[in-house]
């Protein structure tokens, strides 16, 4: 199965898909952002459709048809009127369809990067404390030291915003830690799929990612983190 036929599946029904799809998602991250993003569409065009119709709109609407059909006259008027008013709902359920595929979720998106960037988590480098704050420099933020058990370091764009892509050698694993200024969250956020997961934390400059490929403590690595990182005075 190629990917023009797992997008063509993906569109129709991205809630359930059969075990070719999955095989394919597994090694395509291409597929799997498109996946996500489908299926965040298609919850938020859920909740669009949840909307309450206003009580007595049915009575209002066909006393305004009794209303025209008497003063068939005005009707140009009218009709102008009521084929702007149907307009300009058309326009907000396509700019509401448009928003919520040109704005995927953050974690939809830290998932993908991740997933774009995999092969950072079987590399080692050699880091240091100075080349560490002179990449960070570009992002006005800085650290207090460099982790011991940091094994690559770079920067990196989400979304149009520049960023920092650390990863730590964990107990049980690599752990991916994403710095993104600009991108705040009020709360922790989630973030899962069969392979990686972790969180999105809020912090004073934006925000926060730490992911896991398994039962990582990743609360004790996002608490190091946020006392090595500040942002530069």
């Amino acid at each position: 199965m190629n990917c023009l036929d797992v997008c063509r599946l993906l569109a129709t029904d991205p809630e359930h898909l059969n075990q070719k799809i999955e095989q394919h998602l597994q090694s395509c991250t291409q597929c799997t952002a498109y996946a996500l993003q489908q299926k965040e569409f298609n919850q938020g065009l859920q909740q669009v459709m949840k909307i309450d119709v206003p009580s007595g709109l049915k009575a209002r609407i066909l006393l305004r048809q009794s209303i025209e059909k008497q003063n068939k006259k005005r009707f140009s008027n009218r009709g102008f009127f009521a084929i702007a008013a149907s307009l300009l709902v058309t326009m907000g359920i396509g700019l509401t369809v448009v928003l919520f595929q040109a704005a995927p979720l953050l974690e939809s998106v830290v998932l993908a990067h991740i997933k774009n960037e995999v092969k950072h988590l079987s590399e080692v480098k050699e880091i240091n404390h100075r080349s560490l704050n002179n990449m960070l420099s570009g992002i006005q933020l800085s650290v207090v030291n460099k982790p011991v058990k940091m094994t690559y370091a770079g920067t990196c764009n989400i979304r149009k915003q520049s960023g920092a892509h650390f990863i730590v050698q964990g107990e049980h694993g690599r752990v991916t830690i994403l710095i993104m200024p600009g991108e705040f969250v009020s709360n922790i956020k989630r973030l899962s799929d069969p392979r990686f997961n972790g969180y999105i934390y809020p912090t004073s400059y934006g925000s926060m990612a730490v992911v896991g490929e398994s039962k990582e403590n990743l609360d004790r690595v996002y608490k190091e983190f946020k006392m090595l990182v500040k942002i530069k005075s």
